[in-house]
């Protein structure tokens, strides 16, 4: 058939109506036409130069989403022309798309001629060979597209210090009751500030997650930016049977999807895979998350359990619960460490980074006091250390040294707060050092 709308607005129209968003919304179409340029030019291509593929075909091929519940293609425009005026923010319900098996050759790409590939070969940086492979198992493109075409795309920024940057399934790990979910929720309030986040969270309860962040003595909520989404799972809807683990990944990403989130933190590993402490299950659980980041530029945050560990021993990668070949399907990695120095202090330490410098490694860990202030509870700053300093091992003489340090300082006319801050203690650690 022939369209008398133009393939950008046929594109736009109809990727708004599969995700159920108005076209008349302004701020919307902005970001489309910002943000798929590329995918409009493959669908003009298609359409201009291969007219045996359909419209819904070209639209699943150049924007990756298969078009189920689009009207027909022979219906297409004048459908979507009637939705946008008619209605425009919600849409109603199209007849199922259906092929033609009269003609399957139509839903079939042409394979290339004579002078496509004359063509691919004497454009040198620019040609890609998708015209040669179009059902392949790669996407190949000359060296020099790969790089034209990232740099047109923004860099990596930072999400959480530089510890997890946009585009990346990044680890954070820790043993148990340590504060993991503290601080997953710390992450997701500070990026929601901006951006949808949506924290799945398969660790709390409602209530648990109510009482968590409710001031202890006036009883407030805490207020939480709108934009920070939590997702639980429905118990009327669990069904664990052996593709329990492949469903719930399904559901993650279609809720992403619907949710037009592209942060995302996973609360945690064990929930997402049963046998996550075996290697291999896990293994193809991450390969799946790591796919979500490259096919659809999400940012991934997977919170993760290590074994039992000694307090004497600087944290390492194969503290991973699973298996060290685990870590190699994140990008970036940090784990959270029991203080041996002050039983109310963690420490952060940065294991693994692709888009920046090691910053916060052994010999600088970021150290925190997980406090709660009114109705939030959260990771307190309190400075820089090395690792050793917080492994165990502090000797009796090193404890008097340091009950000596805070007296002079108290003697000096400094607080206990003060004397805490300047030795990288608690307030509390320091009032025990004074009582012995």
């Amino acid at each position: 058939m022939t369209f008398t709308m133009t393939p950008d607005e046929l594109a736009f129209y109809m990727y708004s109506y599969y995700y159920r968003r108005g076209v008349k919304d302004s701020e919307w179409r902005q970001r489309f036409f910002n943000e798929h340029s590329k995918e409009l030019a493959n669908f003009a291509d298609i359409l201009t130069n291969h007219p045996i593929v359909p419209p819904l075909e070209a639209f699943g091929e150049s924007f990756g989403l298969w078009p189920n519940g689009l009207p027909p293609t022979a219906q297409l425009e004048g459908f979507l022309n009637e939705w946008a005026a008619n209605n425009g923010t919600a849409a109603a319900t199209p007849e199922p798309a259906t092929a033609d098996t009269s003609t399957p050759e139509r839903y079939m790409m042409p394979l290339p001629t004579d002078e496509d590939t004359r063509k691919a070969q004497s454009n040198g940086d620019t040609a890609t060979t998708e015209a040669n492979n179009p059902n392949g198992f790669f996407v190949i493109k000359s060296a020099n597209q790969w790089l034209k075409e990232a740099a047109e795309r923004p860099d990596p920024e930072p999400l959480y210090k530089t510890l997890w940057f946009s585009g990346e399934a990044c680890c954070l790990y820790a043993d148990s009751n340590i504060g993991k979910s503290v601080l997953a929720a710390q992450i997701a309030t500070a990026i929601s500030q901006k951006q949808i986040v949506l924290l799945f969270d398969f660790e709390l309860s409602g209530k648990m997650f109510q009482t968590r962040y409710t001031d202890n003595e006036t009883k407030q909520l805490y207020d939480f930016p709108p934009k920070l989404f939590r997702c639980e799972i429905d118990p009327d809807k669990i069904d664990f049977t052996a593709d329990f683990e492949d469903s719930l990944i399904k559901n993650i990403e279609q809720t992403a999807i619907g949710m037009d989130a592209k942060v995302i933190i996973i609360d945690n590993l064990t929930w997402l895979c049963n046998e996550s402490e075996k290697g291999d299950a896990a293994g193809l659980l991450m390969k799946a998350l790591h796919g979500f980041t490259r096919k659809y530029a999400w940012s991934i945050l997977v919170i993760a359990h290590t074994p039992k560990r000694s307090l004497t021993n600087p944290i390492g990668q194969n503290d991973l619960a699973g298996s060290k070949k685990l870590m190699n399907f994140f990008d970036s990695a940090f784990a959270i460490g029991r203080s041996a120095k002050d039983e109310n202090l963690v420490y952060i330490k940065q294991i693994k980074v692709r888009n920046d410098i090691l910053r916060y490694g052994s010999e600088h860990v970021i150290v925190y006091e997980i406090v709660k202030n009114g109705a939030f509870l959260q990771f307190a700053n309190k400075g820089y250390a090395t690792e050793k300093e917080h492994l165990k091992g502090m000797a009796k003489d090193e404890e008097i040294g340091l009950r000596d340090s805070i007296i002079a300082m108290l003697n000096e006319g400094k607080t206990q707060k003060q004397a805490a801050a300047e030795l990288g203690l608690s307030q509390s650690k320091v009032s025990r050092l004074l009582k012995k």
